[in-house]
């Protein structure tokens, strides 16, 4: 769903995202090109094997000929701004290249930035396009083994479903610990507690209170389990 846009002088992807509605240009809701318009133009996506789900009805397959238009609109807007002569492949192709690179990059921030050396490990692939672009981002990385689980594309559907519905509050508090009574924070849960009440839930809710302290002058904090009943 990540948006494909160009600034002038660059194509980018995302970090704006087309989400399900309107969904990428292929939905058929008016979507703008993403990065599934681009992997469904060069093949990477077969339109017979998608559900018919999709444009107003919900009952449509995929828009193939939305994406083309898209993406070829797209495509004449680089190159009027560049002066060149890309083709739409090339334009989709380029945009998939932008987007595996953000995805390395993102994985080099939690790997190599922390002394890992991701050759010595596998690429396990979850989300609906995880295997669209897997060996894309392992190539780059120079990965030499993908772990791709067959519900790996359900992922986030999967953990909606199983997941528990929460809500967190918080309150902030500016000043030292040391300053800070444990009248002053039971006061503080209590109130908190009191507006999660007003949430009706079936199920009851269960409530867990926690303190996020941090070290001054820094923004990483700790979270501890709080227990009126226990010295802090």
């Amino acid at each position: 769903g990540s948006i494909l846009n160009f600034d002038g002088q660059k194509i980018t992807v995302g970090p704006e995202s087309a989400g399900a509605l309107p969904g990428p240009a292929c939905y058929g809701n008016g979507g703008p090109l993403t990065v599934t318009d681009a992997n469904l133009i060069l093949g990477r996506i077969l339109p017979e094997a998608m559900p018919g789900t999709f444009g107003e009805s919900g009952k449509e397959r995929l828009d193939v000929l939305a994406s083309i238009e898209a993406l070829s609109a797209f495509t004449k807007s680089v190159n009027q701004k560049l002066g060149t002569d890309f083709s739409d492949i090339e334009i989709a192709v380029g945009c998939l290249r932008v987007a595996n690179e953000n995805m390395v990059r993102a994985i080099r921030k939690t790997s190599v930035a922390q002394g890992y050396d991701v050759r010595n490990f596998a690429l396990i692939c979850f989300g609906g396009a995880a295997a669209q672009h897997a060996c894309g981002v392992a190539r780059l990385l120079e990965i030499k083994k993908i772990i791709i689980h067959q519900m790996s594309g359900v992922l986030s559907a999967y953990g909606i479903l199983s997941s528990k519905d929460s809500q967190r509050k918080a309150r902030a508090f500016m000043k030292k610990l040391k300053d800070v009574t444990l009248t002053n924070l039971v006061n503080a849960f209590k109130s908190l507690e009191s507006e999660m009440n007003q949430i009706k839930t079936e199920s009851g809710i269960f409530i867990s209170r926690y303190i996020d302290a941090r070290q001054v002058g820094s923004d990483a904090y700790l979270t501890f389990d709080f227990n009126e009943d226990e010295p802090l």
